[in-house]
């Protein structure tokens, strides 16, 4: 049983502290609508098997995978049958997000010179619960690369799940393990086992996996997305605040207005892209490769999953601010978001025409 009264927890030094209480309640007020199957998560073959290709979802449990490990396909990756790690039927980050329902967690390390036992055992030492490890498919003696799959005791909705799999990656970084990023996505794909020239995998017994276990941790990792989200939002009000001024100009076009003001890298943000270094990855895409860059205020993308935003190029796509506020608000109907862009301005006592 959770104490909701718990003290508060102290992040980033002191400088940030929430109660875990407020965590608790902020999950139990996110619920998954989702439809869900029993002890399934949705399971497709290839990075093509969604539904807006007319595919229908299969499903996969946890004991399935592990017979798997035991009994691994030998496909191409084009091939090769993936899990999401929720109930829900959608591979929509934003969907999943707001109505999945998860029963997994899951880590992706491509970069291993540890070896893959050694891994092993970090990773019985970080989670204390059943789990099954295997080797990738381009997997070699001198790069482990493998991933891990973890099931839970009690499914979580998609915000506890991006909190929980942040606090798991972290946990690995402190071990000096790092794992790829994108497994922190609601709708990021999964591969299974698929055997190649050097395939191992482990079966760890014991219980399914508490999240509760880890509510310290992950009220430090909610303290600093609050914080990050105070400082979004600060920064959308700068930029608002800067458009106000610029609004009367009987010279500056409502398109022009927008981009002298906009904030490339917050809009970026906002439509859930992920920043890998210093690159972009896009939210409509299945890679692992950040393909987005910012350059000159523009933004460029080599992900042929953009290529409806903005001007198309031979290798992707780029645009402005407004041509992403155009796409993911607007449906890309233009005369739209020029008068929403108008009327925003006129709500915040602008006298825009």
């Amino acid at each position: 049983m959770i104490n909701k009264n718990n003290k508060a927890v102290a992040a980033n030094n002191g400088h940030i502290n929430i109660v875990q209480g407020q965590l608790i309640n902020e999950i139990n007020d996110t619920k998954s609508n989702g439809k869900l199957t029993t002890n399934s998560v949705i399971s497709g073959v290839g990075q093509y098997h969604t539904d807006k290709n007319g595919y229908v979802y299969d499903t996969v449990s946890y004991a399935d995978i592990k017979s798997m490990a035991h009994n691994p396909e030998v496909v191409p990756k084009s091939q090769a049958r993936w899990v999401i790690p929720s109930s829900f039927e959608s591979r929509s980050h934003g969907l999943q997000k707001q109505r999945g329902n998860f029963k997994l967690l899951w880590v992706d390390i491509d970069k291993n010179d540890v070896g893959f036992y050694d891994v092993v055992t970090i990773a019985r030492n970080i989670v204390d619960a059943r789990f099954v490890a295997y080797t990738t498919k381009t997997a070699t003696v001198e790069n482990e690369k493998m991933r891990i799959i973890i099931p839970l005791e009690k499914a979580i909705n998609g915000f506890l799940f991006k909190f929980c799999q942040e606090v798991l990656i972290n946990k690995f970084a402190e071990k000096g393990i790092e794992c790829d990023l994108t497994s922190k996505r609601t709708a990021q794909l999964c591969y299974l086992p698929n055997k190649g020239d050097n395939y191992r995998y482990h079966i760890q017994g014991g219980k399914r996996f508490d999240h509760y276990g880890w509510l310290s941790s992950l009220s430090v990792v909610f303290a600093q997305k609050l914080k990050f989200k105070e400082e979004l939002g600060a920064r959308r009000k700068a930029a608002l605040e800067k458009r106000l001024r610029f609004a009367n100009n009987p010279n500056q076009s409502p398109i022009d207005l927008f981009n002298s003001q906009a904030d490339i890298e917050l809009l970026l943000l906002r439509y859930n892209y992920l920043q890998i270094g210093s690159r972009w990855l896009s939210p409509n895409s299945s890679s692992k490769s950040p393909g987005v860059s910012i350059k000159d205020d523009r933004w460029i993308s080599s992900h042929a999953s953009d290529k409806e935003i903005g001007l198309k190029l031979d290798s992707g796509s780029c645009g402005d601010a407004f041509d992403l506020f155009c796409y993911y608000e607007h449906h890309n109907d233009k005369q739209r978001a020029i008068n929403a862009i108008k009327q925003q301005i006129k709500d915040c006592g602008g006298a825009y025409e």
